[in-house]
C-alpha cells in the first residue's frame, strides 16, 4: 500500500511482495492458524476495550466532561470515574 504524498520518510524504503510456493495441505494448514490468531486476537481486543467503553458511558465520567474551568476538579473528576 503506498502511503499518502503529505507523509514523507526519511529513508528510502521499498517493499517486494514474493509468494509462496506451497501446497494445497500446507496452505489450509496456515489459513487455519491465520484465522485461530484472529479470532484470539479479537477476543483479546474485546476484552480490553469493554472496561473502557463502560468508563465512557458511565455517569461519573459524563459529568466530568461537563466540568469546564476548574482542570484540577476536572482532573479528580475523571480520576475517580476511572
Amino acid at each position: 500500500m503506498a502511503k499518502p504524498a503529505s507523509i514523507k520518510t526519511k529513508t528510502l524504503s521499498y517493499v517486494t511482495e514474493i509468494p509462496l510456493v506451497i501446497s494445497a495441505t500446507d496452505e489450509r494448514v496456515l489459513l487455519s492458524k491465520f484465522e485461530a490468531g484472529r479470532q484470539l486476537y479479537n477476543a483479546c481486543l474485546g476484552a480490553l476495550l469493554c472496561p473502557g467503553r463502560q468508563v465512557l458511558q458511565s455517569e461519573l465520567y459524563q459529568a466530568a466532561k461537563k466540568i469546564k474551568i476548574n482542570k484540577k476538579e476536572r482532573d479528580i473528576a475523571f480520576y475517580a470515574a476511572n
